[in-house]
């Protein structure tokens, strides 16, 4: 009997064991589908932080498909790469079994994604930017047609502020998608994308959204590399951000100018301390810069009515060329200054701590900064309170 009862006993821990054991995790993989065929070779690789990391290349076989089996701690994104150039972006987290189906080939395709809510994010977010790209393509294409024309001075007008709508436009989307899913590394890899000439989002416009997604983020994915970095990048940034207050607060009205020394359009020395005991405005811009550009073509307008005010414009530009003829362009008939060092230079350093154009810098006879200012109406209204004073 004894023996009967210590063999029960054994058993029932034997399997007592294996149910605490449970189902074990499943497998984390990649199924790629090509119905359309495309005998090229695919490569999945992992997109980390600061480096691309190859994983695994496969053909397709002959069912038309490829598999692979990416082994992830924690979510992170992974590209793959098709034969004729195409590329897909995945956000994969543990345990997912993905199926992206391509339909195409060549330069038109498109794809599909089942298995990876993170991935399927990223899906929305391509294919959305994607129709915005077409229209800026169709800008772009009018642009190109209408140089030869007499009335192309409008038609740029018309066009940069089509740009602009339709910058803002795509900036807007991207915030309300990132704060949809703002629990999602999705939110991350929006937050460092590129539409048109620049980012989507700088550092300074979007840091409300970057502590948003930090707080939320490293709640719920603690140990995970683009969520480190992410913090890392924040936590970089509120420094720099204590800098530039620093640096902002020299540039307070009611402090003294910086002092400037520069080269002028005759490649002579020019000081600003040669315009001492009169108004000043300083106005620092770039022939490169949209901005600057739209500006420049209503500030001489606005100066004339403002003749006791001493106008120097102090470019950010590096190339002697593109700085003269955009002067010339634009019809800025008085001082011209450049060290052509772009932001690195040292008026950049004492005026332009936040790096960014066109920025205004008005000045009273006693040397001391009246106001700093970034738009032409606010600039305006600087120089009649200036008027006004005397």
């Amino acid at each position: 009997m004894f023996r009967i009862s210590t063999a029960c006993f054994l058993i029932l821990g034997l399997f007592l064991a294996s149910c605490g054991r449970g189902t074990p995790d499943p497998e984390t993989s990649v199924t790629v589908h090509l119905p359309d065929g495309d005998g090229g070779l695919i490569i999945l690789e992992e997109l980390r932080v600061r480096e691309l990391l190859p994983l695994d290349s496969q053909p397709p076989g002959p069912d038309a498909r490829a598999s692979f089996a990416p082994d992830p701690a924690s979510p992170g994104f992974y590209l793959l790469r098709f034969s004729d150039g195409g590329v897909v972006s995945l956000l994969l987290s543990p345990g997912e079994q993905t199926l992206v189906t391509r339909h195409g080939k060549g330069g038109q395709w498109t794809y599909d994604v089942q298995g990876s809510p993170g991935s399927s994010l990223l899906r929305e977010y391509f294919y959305h930017r994607a129709d915005d790209e077409a229209i800026l393509d169709s800008l772009g294409q009018v642009f190109r047609d209408s140089r030869s024309l007499t009335d192309f001075v409008r038609i740029r007008e018309q066009l940069d502020s089509q740009y602009t709508l339709l910058l803002e436009g795509h900036r807007q989307w991207v915030f309300r998608f990132i704060m949809d899913h703002d629990t999602s590394l999705a939110g991350l890899f929006l937050l460092n994308q590129r539409f048109g000439n620049g980012p989507v989002f700088s550092e300074e416009d979007a840091f409300g959204l970057m502590e948003h997604l930090d707080t939320l983020l490293y709640a719920r994915y603690k140990g995970n590399l683009h969520v480190l970095d992410h913090r890392r990048r924040v936590s970089a940034f509120r420094r720099s951000r204590f800098a530039l207050d620093l640096a902002m607060q020299r540039l307070a009205p009611g402090r003294p100018a910086p002092a400037l020394s520069l080269r002028d359009a005759s490649d002579q020395d020019w000081r600003l301390s040669s315009l001492a005991g009169q108004p000043i405005l300083l106005h620092f811009w770039a022939s490169g810069d949209a901005r600057s550009r739209r500006d420049n073509r209503e500030l001489p307008s606005l100066l004339r009515t403002h003749p006791q005010v001493q106008p120097v414009s102090v470019s950010m530009d590096t190339q002697r060329e593109a700085w003269l003829a955009a002067v010339a362009l634009d019809g800025l008939e008085w001082t011209q200054v450049s060290e052509l060092l772009g932001m690195e230079s040292p008026a950049a350093i004492k005026y332009l701590p936040e790096k960014s154009l066109p920025v205004y810098v008005l000045i009273d006879s006693r040397g001391k900064i009246v106001s700093r200012v970034q738009d032409l109406e606010t600039l305006r209204t600087a120089l009649e309170d200036l008027k006004k004073r005397g």
